[in-house]
């Protein structure tokens, strides 16, 4: 998903200037944190109702899924939502099946072919997939279906188009920002 948002948005930040890269994406990303901070709140609130909509769009085009508005939730919702996959993440026999899951990976790849890079995105795929298989889509029911999604990928990326009205929200980035510390941390993946 964020290969697709980021790609889209590269190439649209080039035509405005930015460099199509990542030090581009930072440069934007700075800019408009300014603008952010010096703008009005009616102005703050339309560039988050962009940006939302913007990730929405993205999201739903590259994945062939159907938004509707309905099936947005509200903030408590949210809340509530984040925090369950927040203790998921950070169930104990979860993040050891994560360390083994990656050191299993490890002990059966020839890394000697390939490069720093490769092997960072390989750890980093397998952490994903295991986060969504077990976390998300884990569990009878799984959080995706108490929350009103199906238990599928396109129930996971709706979930996720879902949840860009909130993503500013700083109790939802505080449940996912430290979950996702604890799973890279088992997948051995440095963080910073």
């Amino acid at each position: 998903m964020m290969e697709a948002f980021f790609g889209c948005q590269v190439h649209v930040l080039a035509g405005l200037g930015y460099h199509p890269s990542e030090e581009g994406l930072r440069a934007y990303n700075e800019n408009l944190a300014q603008l952010m901070a010096t703008s009005n709140p009616k102005d703050q609130d339309d560039l988050r109702v962009m940006s939302r909509d913007v990730w929405r769009k993205t999201l739903a085009k590259s994945f062939e899924v159907e938004f509707e508005e309905t099936s947005e939730l509200s903030l408590m919702q949210a809340r509530e939502l984040m925090h369950k996959i927040g203790l998921k993440m950070n169930d104990e026999a979860f993040l050891s099946y994560v360390k083994s899951t990656l050191g299993e990976a490890d002990a059966n790849s020839d890394d000697s072919k390939s490069s720093p890079m490769d092997i960072l995105k390989r750890k980093h795929t397998t952490m994903q997939e295991t986060l969504i298989e077990h976390v998300y889509l884990g569990g009878e029911p799984s959080v995706l279906e108490e929350a009103g999604f199906e238990k599928s990928e396109i129930g996971y990326v709706s979930l996720q188009i879902a949840m860009a009205e909130h993503q500013h929200d700083p109790l939802i980035a505080q449940y996912l920002g430290g979950g996702m510390m604890k799973v890279m941390e088992a997948a051995g993946l440095n963080p910073s």
